[in-house]
């Protein structure tokens, strides 16, 4: 079970990083403490726009009780983030554009929690893979600037899972990761089109990981002019039948490739009509103001004859990539960049290649 958190959170700058207790349920917050509306960059606000440093996130949250495994998700926090469930620190993260987990179920109680997050966000930019916020380029976009959601789960779940299409023999890759795999436990994917069952396979996933291949009859590839997409089901299925967790995503039958002359989608030779996508809203900063604006966009591009669009130097919304493979549009991602090429640096931008 999902619940979102969005909406209205508590808010505090705390310029000197001293923490004073904020992330303790029974601490007072002072009295210039705003009420913000999550997603949330501090800088849409004209009295924090310049402001770089640490800042406190609060909300309180219900807690039914459901599931053996709680997780606390958030889209993205621009830059460094302490989370922490009644007043105990339970996970960190350092990356401005990528989704993170933390799990909560030790500190989760049923009834009311409080939910603290400590944001830092320092000046020097040169470390960190920033792309162009700041100087001379755009307004930066710190906080939790992406949705926050909280996740019960099974005690052996999914974790992740990733679809790699093989044209060649008209087939899909499934590789799944499971968490706190046990023996008893396999998984069985279904590929479905347009809610019809097409295509299924069982997998082993006793040791936590698992791969198997699923033929598809005659697949209808994806393209920028006919966006096919198949959904894709594994559902972890204990030896009496029984459901223990469901994973649901979608794949497009497409390939890229290159050579030293061209790029080909599918094996075709692909003429690319880019655009640069800076992905950049005044108002909202690096997130949309519209729940429609990223199909908009989209499809004013498609109108105006391209085939692709070139996210500069960050990852793209997940929002946007979605709506992407839903209305036919290629894109370009690139992991966000320093200044400065240290040890620090490049494990980051790495990290935020492999995530």
């Amino acid at each position: 079970m999902t619940t979102r958190l969005d909406g209205e959170w508590t808010f505090v700058t705390d310029p000197d990083g001293d923490e004073r207790g904020l992330q303790d349920p029974d601490t007072d917050w002072p009295a210039d403490a705003e009420v913000v509306s999550i997603p949330h960059a501090w800088q849409e606000e004209t009295t924090h726009r310049g402001y770089t440093g640490t800042a406190w996130y609060r909300t309180t949250v219900e807690y039914d009780g459901t599931g053996e495994r709680t997780f606390l998700r958030f889209g993205a926090v621009d830059y460094e983030a302490v989370v922490y469930v009644d007043g105990e620190r339970v996970g960190t993260n350092r990356d401005g554009y990528l989704p993170f987990e933390v799990e909560v179920t030790d500190a989760m109680t049923p009834g009311e929690n409080t939910v603290a997050v400590a944001v830092t966000d320092p000046e020097d930019l040169s470390e960190i893979p920033h792309g162009k916020q700041g100087r001379p380029w755009y307004t930066r976009s710190s906080g939790i600037w992406q949705s926050v959601t909280l996740e019960s789960r099974p005690a052996t779940f999914v974790a992740d899972m990733k679809a790699s299409p093989d044209l060649d023999d008209d087939s899909v890759v499934v590789d799944i990761t499971v968490d706190d795999p046990t023996d008893d436990v396999e998984a069985v994917v279904t590929v479905r089109r347009d809610g019809d069952d097409v295509a299924n396979a069982t997998c082993d996933v006793a040791d936590g990981n698992g791969e198997c291949t699923v033929p598809l009859e005659d697949p209808d590839y994806w393209t920028p002019d006919d966006p096919v997409l198949y959904d894709l089901v594994v559902e972890l299925r204990s030896d009496g039948g029984g459901i223990v967790d469901i994973y649901e995503d979608y794949f497009g039958m497409r390939s890229v490739s290159v050579d030293s002359d061209r790029l080909y989608l599918n094996g075709d030779p692909l003429y690319v009509r880019g655009a640069l996508d800076q992905a950049y809203y005044p108002d909202t900063l690096y997130r949309p103001f519209d729940d429609d604006l990223f199909e908009y966009e989209i499809r004013k591009a498609k109108e105006l004859g391209f085939n692709l669009l070139r996210k500069h130097i960050k990852p793209a919304h997940p929002d946007f990539v979605e709506a992407a493979d839903r209305l036919g549009i290629l894109v370009w991602e690139e992991p966000a960049n320093p200044d400065l090429y240290t040890d620090r640096s490049k494990e980051e931008v790495r990290n935020q290649i492999e995530g």
